[in-house]
This record gives C-alpha cells, sequence and structure tokens, in this order.
C-alpha cells in the first residue's frame, strides 16, 4: 500500500447547493508542502453513503515542466481520471472528469463508507504547483443513515 501525503496548511471550501448536493473544493499548495515525482497526495474526503456526481482538478500555479497528475479514489490511483492533467499547463486550465465505473442508472460513483480522492504526480517532484481538487457529490441519507 502507498503512502499518501496530507496537507496540513491548505483551503478548504465546502458549498451545500441544496440539501443533498455538496461541492467540495481543496487548494493543494505544493510551496507549503514538497512532493517528490511519484507522490499521491490526499485531497478530499468523501463522507460514506455519497454518490460522487463528478469531479475536477484545476492548475491554479503552473508546476514543473513536464510533470503531470491524474485523480483516483482508495479503489485505483486512476478510478476518476484515466488521463492525466499537464501540471506545468497555463492557470486555469481544467480536467473535468466522471467516474471510470460510472453506474448508469445513477449517473456517479456510490462510496458506501468514506474514502479519499488523491491526486498520483508523475514525471516531476512539485514545489511551486497550485491545484484546486473539486468533488460534486449527493449524502443519499437513508444509506448514509443506515450505516
Amino acid at each position: 500500500m502507498s503512502t499518501t501525503l496530507n496537507f496540513l496548511k491548505t483551503r478548504t471550501a465546502t458549498f451545500k447547493l441544496t440539501n443533498d448536493v455538496v461541492v467540495q473544493q481543496q487548494v493543494l499548495d505544493f510551496s507549503l508542502i514538497n512532493a517528490a515525482s511519484t507522490e499521491k497526495v490526499g485531497a478530499i474526503v468523501i463522507p460514506a453513503g455519497a454518490l460522487v456526481l463528478g469531479t475536477s482538478m484545476t492548475v491554479l500555479t503552473p508546476g514543473t515542466s513536464g510533470s503531470s497528475g491524474k485523480l483516483g479514489d482508495e479503489d485505483a490511483d486512476t478510478n476518476w481520471q484515466n488521463t492525466s492533467l499537464a501540471l506545468d499547463a497555463v492557470a486555469n486550465t481544467t480536467k473535468f472528469s466522471l467516474p471510470g465505473d460510472t453506474n448508469p442508472a445513477l449517473g456517479g460513483k456510490f462510496y458506501p463508507t468514506a474514502t479519499q480522492l488523491s491526486v498520483k504526480l508523475s514525471a516531476h517532484a512539485q514545489t511551486a504547483l497550485k491545484l484546486a481538487v473539486t468533488a460534486r457529490y449527493m449524502i443519499l441519507n437513508a444509506v448514509a443513515n443506515a450505516t
């Protein structure tokens, strides 16, 4: 099992759109904590009973030239983004994704237990990158209350 680097000094924003839909964003600031070239960086904790509808990664400040990253969960490093986002892209470059194993009836991936979305880095260490990771999910109360 790989080790996941977690940020201690980051900003998290959670917006409740309705009684059941939440948009959560975590800004990963690599100027605060440097990351090795193959690091797995914890970004967002998804609560038990959540149906994740989609995710995105947005480059806020470009990282090391030639680097890339993928978004995954505890099931697989690339469960959410099978193709990489260039982390040296210009600011505001965004990659949106649906889960790799989308349930067509529900339109998302259901997590009966809490999980963590993580960014898997590749190619180069990061010392300047600022990356916003966003998840949009619904809390399915009947399931969440049953666990």
